[in-house]
């Protein structure tokens, strides 16, 4: 009998050892979640009020918060990457930019694979940047491979905001024939959508 609540006894302290620390860190990922609700929430204000250089501190704290409770390839974190990555190209440090972008269109493609909104999405960013940057041949290497994607997933409206782009990337090298067969083929799709009156 005292055998058997000897072992009883040390089932209930070997069950608290295991419980106690995984509460201790169920606690922690708790509290860390709260904090990065507040570090988003104060980002996303001054996003709102056009405080650009400071939002981006406060998405970058949320995301190392994330980070530690998530890990890099959870979609929670993938989105930051993208996030960061837009306020950088809208205050016009596209190098930095650039760098959020890859990791965002890494993770995204590892995560759900090649032909992912995200995916088309990311290669469209990083188009969007060399664009900015003047690397004109990588913008439409970039958006070749978004306007890929957004064809295997028949998404119109995107098809035709990324031949609009490349119109834009060969208007901008001089190569005005082939900008101006872009701008119709993105004319033409806006019509089909939005019809003739369509800003």
């Amino acid at each position: 009998m005292e055998r058997l609540e000897y072992l009883f006894n040390l089932k209930i302290l070997c069950f608290f050892i295991l419980v106690i620390p995984f509460n201790k860190v169920s606690a922690q990922s708790a509290q860390d979640s709260i904090l990065a609700a507040k570090y988003l929430k104060k980002a996303e204000s001054l996003l709102a009020e056009k405080k650009l250089e400071r939002s981006v501190i406060y998405f970058k704290k949320a995301l190392d918060v994330e980070l530690k409770i998530y890990g890099q390839n959870h979609e929670k974190t993938i989105i930051y990457y993208d996030r960061i990555g837009l306020i950088y190209k809208n205050i016009g440090q596209h190098e930095i930019a650039l760098d959020y972008f890859k990791t965002f269109l890494n993770l995204a493609i590892k995560r759900y694979g090649r032909y992912h909104f995200y995916a088309g999405y990311g290669f469209l960013n990083i188009g969007v940047t060399y664009k900015n940057l003047f690397q004109y041949d990588l913008a439409l290497e970039n958006y070749e491979k978004s306007l890929i994607t957004f064809q295997h997933l028949r998404k119109k409206d995107m098809i035709c905001f990324i031949y609009n782009n490349i119109g834009i990337v060969f208007t901008k090298k001089g190569e005005n024939t082939k900008a101006i067969e872009y701008y119709n083929k993105s004319i033409k799709i806006s019509v089909t959508l939005f019809g003739k009156n369509y800003i």
